[in-house]
């Protein structure tokens, strides 16, 4: 045997041995290890829920009142809330829509009432101003007031119950853009007993001095 064939299968023979210790070899790589670990995802599941004060409310014909829109879970903070609710116009006139104490100092970037087709449009954002990375810096999480709903009920009543209802436009993100809202709870008026109204002067510091009960 020629000492070139010699030289050539004692290279072949190291070259098996490499794979074979490169094969059979643990291998203890900290990043290797970590890929086959389970994969966790780090983005918390969200548990937002948009709703009255309460879900229940009785209104006499009528009445002016406050109905304030909360906010519950916002987590991870939210950065805009854009609320789009509809109404029955016949039954309710909205009067104004104003911030809550949610978000401090917010900015309104939408703000919009179709008195005909009954349906409110409104928008606050955290200030420009805010550009860090706390999105609590913009919120109150102690207060889930996010706005209040100022509205007139029809002296008149048409029907003994009317809602307030969430529409699919109603979105929660933060500012990244997530949408965090996973549940909406909408609002039933119910009406008492039919009034007639007597004088106008002072109907919203003293409703009950301005009506007379038919029976």
């Amino acid at each position: 045997m020629s000492k070139i064939t010699l030289f050539l299968l004692s290279c072949l023979l190291i070259v098996i041995g490499i794979l074979l210790y490169v094969v059979y070899l643990p291998a203890n790589n900290s990043f290797i290890a970590s890929v086959s670990a389970p994969i966790r995802s780090v983005m918390a599941p969200a548990n937002t829920t948009l709703s009255f004060a309460s879900n229940e409310q009785s209104v006499i014909p009528g009445q002016t009142v406050n109905l304030a829109v909360t906010i519950h879970n916002p987590s991870p903070p939210p950065a805009l809330v854009q609320l789009e609710i509809g109404y029955d116009p016949m039954m309710l006139t909205v009067e104004s829509v104003t911030p809550g104490s949610f978000f401090t100092n917010p900015t309104v970037a939408l703000q919009r009432i179709d008195f005909s087709t009954g349906r409110i449009s409104y928008a606050l954002r955290c200030p420009d101003q805010t550009q860090t990375n706390e999105e609590t810096g913009c919120v109150n999480t102690d207060s889930p007031t996010v706005a209040v709903i100022t509205v007139r009920t029809n002296p008149y009543i048409l029907k003994p119950t009317t809602t307030l209802s969430f529409l699919p436009k109603t979105v929660v993100r933060t500012s990244s853009g997530r949408d965090i809202l996973q549940k909406i709870v909408p609002l039933n008026l119910t009406f008492g007993k039919s009034l007639y109204t007597i004088a106008t002067g002072s109907a919203l510091a003293s409703p009950a001095a301005n009506y007379f009960r038919v029976r």
